[in-house]
């Protein structure tokens, strides 16, 4: 997000848009603070806004929806579109595709560490109890590591 100029658009122009707003994690009692925030601490507010949002459709449409990880789509390509085949009721199985795997790591290319410590501190700050220990739990599972390794969303400091 950080590096898609476009992104950085919504985030610089988010006054333009309707409080609250659920895409980039904005509502009335926030939005001073919002506004003091750097770019990085922005990006990981709007994702956080996805996770949670996801996780109340997840909550409401139960086995209706199916959601795909980005990294386990990448990883394990063909079980993640066996997933998607399933849950459509198709016969017929997606045909085999290969899937360009630098793109999960780009982050540790490309972030600077000033960056990625402003991502960490952010989910410090915001992310707390059963959300924390789920994100925790789901870095480890992503990374097959402790949290601290497994990404910028990902870090030892989340409270157990």
């Amino acid at each position: 997000m950080l590096l898609h100029e476009g992104v950085l658009r919504w985030q610089e122009n988010w006054r333009e848009f309707p409080l609250p707003n659920a895409f980039l994690g904005i509502d009335r009692a926030v939005a001073e603070y919002y506004e003091s925030l750097t770019a990085p601490e922005k990006c990981t507010l709007r994702w956080l806004s996805h996770r949670r949002e996801m996780a109340k459709l997840r909550r409401v449409l139960g086995t209706r929806l199916i959601i795909m990880n980005y990294e386990e789509l990448i990883i394990d390509t063909q079980t993640q579109l066996k997933r998607l085949q399933h849950f459509q009721g198709l016969h017929d199985e997606f045909p085999p595709i290969t899937v360009k795997k630098d793109s999960l790591d780009r982050w540790r290319r490309d972030l600077p560490a000033l960056a990625v410590g402003e991502i960490n501190e952010t989910l410090g700050r915001h992310v707390v109890g059963e959300e924390a220990s789920l994100l925790d739990t789901e870095c480890r599972d992503y990374a097959g590591k402790e949290p601290s390794s497994a990404g910028p969303r990902c870090r030892s400091s989340i409270p157990d």
